[in-house]
Parts: C-alpha cells; sequence; structure tokens
C-alpha cells in the first residue's frame, strides 16, 4: 500500500487554482498594454500593405522566434518524458516496486510534458497563421476580388493570440519546477510567480507618454466624427437644393 501525503496533494492545487484564477483576473480585458500593441499591429499592416519584401522580412523573424520557442518546448517534453521512463522502469523493477516520492516525482514530470505539448502546439499554430499572413499581406484580390486589410490584420492578431498565450504559458514553468522540488517550494514561490507576472503585464513604465497617446487618438477620432458628420449634413443640403435647381432650370 501506498502512503499518500495529503499536504502533497491539497498544496499544489490550491497553488494551481489560485494561479488559474489570477490569470484569468489579470487577462479579463484587452487592458492598456495589449490594447496599444493591438492597435500597432494593425497600424504595421495598414502602412505595410502590398510593400513585397518588407513585410515578408518582419513576417520570417517572427516565424523563426516562433519555431525557435516551439522547439524548445519540445526537446524539453522529450527529455523530461524519458527521464520520467526511466525512473519508472527503475523503481518498478525494484523490490517493493515505486515509493509514493516516485509516483508524485513522475506526476510533476507528466505535467512538466503536458505543459511543454501545450506550449509547442501554440507556436506551431502561430507559426502556421503568420505564414499564411506573409501571403496575404502581399496579395492583392483573390478571384478578381480585393482582399480586405481588416481581414489581413485579423489573421495577424489570431497568429499573435497563440503567441501571446504561448509566451505567458512559458512562465507557468516557474511554479511547476519549484513544484519538483516540494510542494512548500511551490507555495513559497507561488506569491512571488504572481507579482511578477503582475509586472510584466503592467503599463506604468509607459503611463506617461501611453496617456498623452491615448488623448491624441481620442482627438483624432472625434476630429473624424466631426468631419463625417458634415459630410454628411453637406451631402443632405446638396440633396435638398438639388430639384429647385432643376425646377429653375426647366422654367427657363
Amino acid at each position: 500500500m501506498v502512503d499518500v501525503d495529503l499536504s502533497a496533494i491539497i498544496v499544489p492545487i490550491v497553488c494551481f487554482v489560485f494561479i488559474a484564477f489570477f490569470h484569468a483576473f489579470e487577462f479579463r480585458g484587452e487592458g492598456p498594454t495589449r490594447g496599444l500593441f493591438k492597435r500597432v499591429r494593425k497600424g504595421w499592416v495598414e502602412e505595410n500593405y502590398l510593400k513585397g519584401q518588407q513585410a515578408v522580412n518582419t513576417t520570417r523573424d517572427y516565424v523563426r522566434v516562433s519555431l525557435f520557442f516551439g522547439n524548445t518546448a519540445i526537446l524539453i517534453a522529450n527529455f523530461a518524458a524519458g527521464f520520467a521512463a526511466t525512473r519508472y522502469a527503475t523503481c518498478s523493477d525494484a523490490e517493493g516496486g515505486c515509493t509514493s516520492n516516485d509516483i508524485q516525482l513522475m506526476i510533476k514530470i507528466g505535467c512538466i510534458v503536458a505543459l511543454m505539448l501545450s506550449i509547442f502546439f501554440l507556436f506551431t499554430q502561430c507559426s502556421r497563421f503568420i505564414i499564411h499572413f506573409s501571403f496575404m499581406i502581399n496579395t492583392r484580390d483573390v478571384n478578381g476580388v480585393p482582399l480586405p486589410k481588416e481581414l489581413t490584420n485579423r489573421v495577424f492578431n489570431h497568429a499573435h493570440d497563440y503567441y501571446g498565450i504561448g509566451i505567458r504559458m512559458y512562465f507557468m514553468t516557474i511554479p511547476v519546477f519549484a513544484w519538483v522540488f516540494t510542494e512548500w517550494c511551490l507555495l513559497a514561490v507561488t506569491p512571488i510567480y504572481l507579482y511578477i507576472i503582475h509586472g510584466l503585464e503592467s503599463s506604468s513604465f509607459m503611463t506617461k507618454e501611453l496617456s498623452a497617446f491615448q488623448a491624441q487618438e481620442q482627438e483624432k477620432a472625434k476630429l473624424l466624427q466631426s468631419n463625417a458628420e458634415e459630410t454628411e449634413e453637406n451631402k443632405g443640403d446638396g440633396e435638398k437644393r438639388e430639384p429647385l435647381a432643376v425646377q429653375g432650370d426647366t422654367r427657363v
């Protein structure tokens, strides 16, 4: 019979549930930082649409970075899986079989493998859609129909969603590797990890500049709206005056 230490089960569950809820709360909205970079990507697409090699060079670098992160993840997953398989073969052949510590260690290693495989999948999907985007940004039309910039930008953002989630899952390796040592190490690392993640997602380093930029964006939006309303009013006045001019010409 394998002895079970309840603290080895309860502490990791509490820590990882708390981490999951923290991430859900932290990323519940777009946020000022993510919102800014989303608008930057949109502006980049509009500036580099049908520009040829310039856009291709940037997307090629994006693919290389994604493949690097994906390849690193699958290498770590293979190493961890091999270690777990060797450890299981060793302890199962020993007298008395695998102990509770052996089983706990293999569960922890299995979580690392699952995490790394998930990261590999995310960055593979990121590379896939970035390659599609690299074709789209230099395609003028499809079957005679113009390819809209909005569709191209949506594919770009979809690829970046995979990239952003993959990067944040790399951050998750901090508490998972701490758990490999002991559950108490995980408990000690969890608040430090949450503090670091909160700092990484903060826009405090550019608050002043971001506020000024957002104010300019709002002024620009108001100006465009005002011009659009004025155009509509002028158009309406023109439509009202046009029949009078036609009637005058008829009388002459």
